[in-house]
């Protein structure tokens, strides 16, 4: 093998074995009090600056077709752009403050902010809101959700102390307390694309959370940053990606000169 073809490949191996953990890592949007959209890597606890949105997004749900939706105050709906964070006004549910969001399939579903909450499909074309499921107890508001199957979503609710987890069935609405996660206020968790239930809180901490007994284990700290939404996102930083195939493309290319 000649001496240019032989660096070629052990540095494409080197690469290669670089690769798999940049895709190991989880990653998911996130949107802060300061109307800014993030990258947060939920492996290492960085958190990437994407942009402002300018918007007082109380949750954030990702499509299975990777676009981007968040809900503020108000129960309006925007769709967010993953690379810029301009924020693009869908329509209003008419619902009030909407802390709950998330994707079901393709059914984005959201929850309001009653004492006992109900359960709404929302069409991501207009806003328009469908009554699905009322939880079967009084948990007060949620102030975060994430769909942990078909059948099952997990609610962060008021009561009866701070960072309450309860399962509820979908959309039987049947409402199991499942514990306390204690800390400070979790006001954003989804799942990760490895089953893992993440939650991000008003201190920058990054969680896991063990959706069978609500006990939350501290991974990392992004910062100061008092987080509001997230939603998981399968593709790692473009910055890693970039990085990966600029390598190998270069490589390649003196490979190629040296012959």
């Amino acid at each position: 093998m000649k001496r240019g073809n032989r660096t070629f490949t052990c540095a494409a191996v080197a690469l290669a074995a670089f690769a798999p953990a940049a895709w190991a890592d989880e990653f998911a949007y996130a949107t802060d009090t300061t109307g800014t959209l993030y990258s947060v890597n939920l492996t290492t606890g960085g958190a990437t600056t994407i942009g402002s949105h300018g918007v007082f997004l109380e949750s954030l749900a990702l499509s299975p077709g990777g676009e981007l939706f968040g809900a503020d105050g108000g129960g309006d709906i925007y769709s967010l752009d993953t690379t810029t964070a301009f924020a693009t006004f869908v329509g209003s549910t008419g619902l009030g403050n909407i802390e709950g969001m998330d994707f079901n399939g393709s059914d984005m579903l959201a929850t309001d902010f009653g004492g006992t909450p109900n359960v709404y499909s929302i069409d991501t074309s207009n806003g328009t809101p469908t009554l699905v499921s009322t939880f079967d107890a009084e948990t007060g508001a949620v102030r975060t959700m994430a769909v942990k199957d078909a059948d099952t979503i997990m609610a962060r609710c008021d009561l009866p102390g701070p960072n309450s987890l309860y399962g509820v069935t979908y959309p039987g609405g049947v409402t199991t307390f499942v514990g306390n996660m204690g800390g400070s206020i979790m006001a954003a968790m989804d799942y990760g694309n490895d089953g893992v239930l993440y939650a991000l809180d008003g201190d920058g901490s990054v969680y896991t959370i063990n959706d069978s007994t609500g006990e939350a284990t501290l991974t990392g700290d992004t910062g100061d940053q008092f987080w509001l939404g997230m939603a998981s996102n399968p593709v790692p930083e473009p910055a890693t990606l970039w990085a990966l195939g600029a390598g190998i493309a270069l490589l390649a290319g003196r490979s190629r000169r040296k012959r």
